[in-house]
């Protein structure tokens, strides 16, 4: 990679207790991801290296080329996979993993290799059933702030309604109230009402804090400084 690594981010998960879902729900997965997959290549361009693929029957991953929008994008991709199979309950753990990537996909994001690919499925391997969402440095760079804001939103992932998945969705696109309200047809009152138990305003500055984290360790130099 030269002299200077290019550092992306491998965002792997997997469904939280996919033993316990249908044969048919679990054969239903690759095509949704596929299809969130495409819509959130399409709000985010030039941001995705590859986007998400299945794996392992309820695994899935990507590989980012800007790894300052990871949380933001895994967390639109836990409301999409939420919303996707709502009368499921479906659920899922997700960590992001930064740094290198030695080896990047021909077709699709699990065929690279490096130590982006590696924190992230060391994260997973080491997150407890209870938690939703983790983020990994390579060892050195710090991320104790990173691990608590991660934390935090998993755990505040678990809660969200339906009718919050889909207000959460069109705030995240940067629709405003009323906007929403018009789009859902419900009154702004109840679109407050819904971002307000959804914890809204503590989920987008959690989101621009690990980006902002995550902006200072990478173009900061962090990762190019010597061990």
């Amino acid at each position: 990679m030269g002299k200077k690594e290019k550092i992306c981010a491998v965002i792997t998960g997997d469904i939280v207790g996919s033993t316990r879902l249908r044969d048919d729900v679990l054969a239903n997965l690759a095509q949704r991801v596929d299809q969130i997959s495409k819509s959130l290549e399409k709000k985010y361009p030039g941001v995705f290296g590859f986007g998400f693929t299945t794996f392992r029957g309820d695994g899935f991953q990507t590989l980012l080329k800007a790894p300052e929008k990871a949380p933001e994008i895994a967390l639109r991709f836990l409301i999409g996979l939420k919303r996707a199979f709502a009368e499921q309950k479906v659920d899922a753990r997700l960590a992001i993993g930064i740094g290198s990537v030695d080896i990047l996909p021909r077709t699709v994001a699990t065929e690279g290799h490096g130590e982006a690919y590696a924190l992230a499925g060391r994260q997973l391997d080491k997150l407890a059933p209870v938690d939703r969402l983790a983020i990994a440095f390579p060892k050195g760079k710090g991320g104790e702030n990173a691990d608590l804001i991660c934390y935090f939103l998993g755990s505040i992932s678990k809660s969200w309604t339906s009718r919050q998945l889909d207000v959460m969705e069109l705030a995240m696109d940067g629709l405003t109230q009323e906007e929403i309200a018009q789009r859902l047809h419900i009154y702004q009152s109840a679109v407050a009402r819904h971002l307000n138990k959804a914890s809204w305003k503590a989920v987008h500055k959690g989101i621009l804090r690990l980006e902002s984290e995550i902006k200072e360790r990478v173009y900061g130099d962090v990762f190019n400084s010597k061990k």
